[in-house]
């Protein structure tokens, strides 16, 4: 189903534009990373995601960035 609980990594897709995360608008003041930064690895959310036309929520669980 659509509500099920992914990895940050999986539940998007290439194009995918995120809007907000949990309450938190991704605009000029703030970025994704800053906005992320909030949260702890282990939590759960729900991410606002402009996907084609349609704007969609996914919810995901934030990892440690894996080291490149």
């Amino acid at each position: 189903s659509d509500t099920k609980t992914d990895t940050f990594e999986n539940c998007l897709k290439e194009k995918d534009i995120i809007t907000k995360v949990n309450n938190i608008s991704i605009d000029d003041k703030t970025s994704l990373t800053s906005a992320l930064s909030q949260f702890k690895v282990g939590d759960t959310v729900a991410l606002a995601v402009v996907r084609g036309d349609k704007t969609i929520t996914v919810k995901a669980t934030l990892e440690t960035t894996p080291s490149s």
